[in-house]
């Protein structure tokens, strides 16, 4: 397993445990986002972008989960 899938399966990890056992939203938020962000890396950008949306339902005025957005439409050009 490379870095960037183990880094994938921690976050889906993080998530699955947010979900079940906190009542604070931001663990979960924080979880997509970080999905996001390796899915990135992965050059996989529907689903980081996925995962960011997601994530801004939750913390709407996160400024690392626009900047990710804004990055993944510069990476897709005009």
């Amino acid at each position: 397993m490379n870095d960037f899938a183990l880094a994938h399966k921690t976050y889906q990890d993080a998530l699955f445990l947010a979900n079940r056992y906190s009542s604070q939203s931001m663990f979960k938020a924080a979880a997509l986002r970080g999905i996001g962000f390796i899915l990135i890396e992965m050059e996989r950008l529907d689903e980081a972008e996925e995962a960011l949306q997601k994530s801004l339902i939750i913390e709407p005025d996160n400024d690392v989960a626009i900047n990710e957005l804004e990055y993944i439409n510069e990476l897709r050009g005009p």
